[in-house]
């Protein structure tokens, strides 16, 4: 339902632009022409594109999503296992140690669907303290700015890799996580009077308005004045609606 929904918006959307744009250099016939043309190529690449065989291997944005559902240990010995033998130290998940230019590095990795936090980088910190640690690599999901804000405070100079050099030197080991068997499709039933009560939820009054603001204005810059007055109105009822079920 979704993705049908979304596949009516661009069409209505690609047409309306391509229409208020093209239309200034051709005829109306012409431009429905050429708008068509570009459109039924596009259908054709999407169909293409879907029916080209699916990879398996684990793509950038799936790793840190598989590394968060495997087990700690298996997170930590995974990583351990990319630093070469004469060079391992110890490995106590979600820890371990490799020597590098006379360095003892510590590695944490905490890939989970939670963010990291600054109790993280306390934890590893303290841990790496004790265990004589020179510096430490932080591996994790994601995170904010302000939370890593905390390294700046303490005396070990911190690393966090990228996603994107993670995915490569994973990669580069053959060592991407394998993706989980499919589990059957999950089908949501989707309730009209739910969707009917989103459509016209009081949260929307703002966005209803600024479009039909935008879509009013617009109308004065295109040669398609009706098509954009029209969906203006639309906007300006629906933001109408949604006022009135605010102020009930």
């Amino acid at each position: 339902m979704a993705k049908f929904i979304d596949i009516v918006a661009f069409s209505l959307a690609f047409f309306l632009v391509g229409m208020g744009l093209i239309s200034r250099f051709l005829s109306l016939r012409l431009s429905i022409i050429v708008l068509s043309v570009i459109y039924v190529f596009f259908l054709g690449f999407m169909i293409l594109i879907k029916m080209r065989p699916k990879r398996d291997k684990t793509s950038l944005e799936e790793m840190p999503v598989y590394l968060a559902l495997m087990p700690r240990e298996e997170q930590t010995a995974l990583f351990y296992k990319l630093v070469p033998k004469d060079k391992q130290l110890d490995i106590k998940s979600p820890y371990f140690y490799f020597e590098k230019g006379g360095k003892i590095i510590m590695v944490a990795v905490l890939y989970r669907f939670l963010n990291l936090t600054q109790e993280d980088i306390a934890t590893a910190y303290r841990t790496a303290s004790e265990n004589g640690a020179d510096e430490i690599i932080m591996l994790t999901r994601k995170f904010e700015r302000k939370t890593i804000t905390l390294t700046a405070l303490l005396p070990l100079p911190f690393k966090f890799p990228s996603k994107y050099e993670v995915y490569y030197a994973l990669k580069k080991h053959n060592s991407l996580p394998k993706k989980p068997p499919k589990p059957n499709k999950t089908k949501i039933k989707w309730d009209k009077r739910e969707l009917i009560s989103n459509i016209f939820s009081p949260k929307r009054t703002g966005y209803y308005l600024l479009s039909a603001i935008t879509l009013s204005a617009l109308s004065f810059l295109t040669p398609l004045k009706t098509y954009y007055l029209i969906m203006a109105s639309l906007s300006l009822v629906l933001s109408g609606i949604t006022l009135v079920r605010k102020n009930r």
